[in-house]
């Protein structure tokens, strides 16, 4: 009786660190690029999600303008973000430290092009903890449709963004 208990309590154990492993993996592109719209205010608001670590999305927006963000937290300031521009309009890349108001990129990406930025390349000793903004626009008088993705993951490691 003992030795199934015991058998049974490790494979519980096992599934929980399991479980807790294999979650940022699974919400890489889901949980913390999705925004809320207000159709009324052509404004999205982001939800940066509660898992660090891997985001990002698609980015379809009609309109020309979509916010979406991300967190870093304190010791994993080491960034890599890649943004992919899907229609054969420009498309402007804004990344924006909330609480500073600093902008880290301001990139505008050819259509069909793509941009990866690091952090270690202007920032050696990684970015500031925080929420950051990603806004996407079409270029011109922002009002262009805009169809891209973009993904990135933050670490405390610099070998880890080759």
């Amino acid at each position: 009786m003992k030795a199934r208990v015991l058998m049974l309590s490790t494979l519980l154990l096992a599934v929980v660190v399991l479980a807790l492993i294999a979650t940022p993996f699974v919400l890489e592109h889901d949980e913390s690029s999705k925004t809320t719209f207000n159709a009324n205010s052509k404004t999205a608001t982001p939800n940066y999600g509660l898992i660090p670590g891997f985001f990002g999305g698609p980015v379809i927006e009609p309109f020309g303008n979509r916010n979406s963000g991300f967190p870093v937290l304190g010791g994993y300031g080491y960034v890599k973000l890649y943004f992919k521009n899907k229609s054969s309009s420009p498309v402007k890349v804004v990344v924006t430290h909330v609480k500073t108001n600093k902008t880290y990129i301001a990139k505008t990406i050819p259509g069909k092009g793509s941009y990866t930025w690091y952090s270690t390349g202007d920032y050696p000793h990684g970015v500031r903890s925080g929420k950051y903004t990603v806004l996407m626009s079409g270029v011109g008088n922002g009002t262009k449709p805009v169809d891209a993705s973009w993904r990135g993951f933050t670490t405390n490691s610099t070998t880890m963004l080759k």
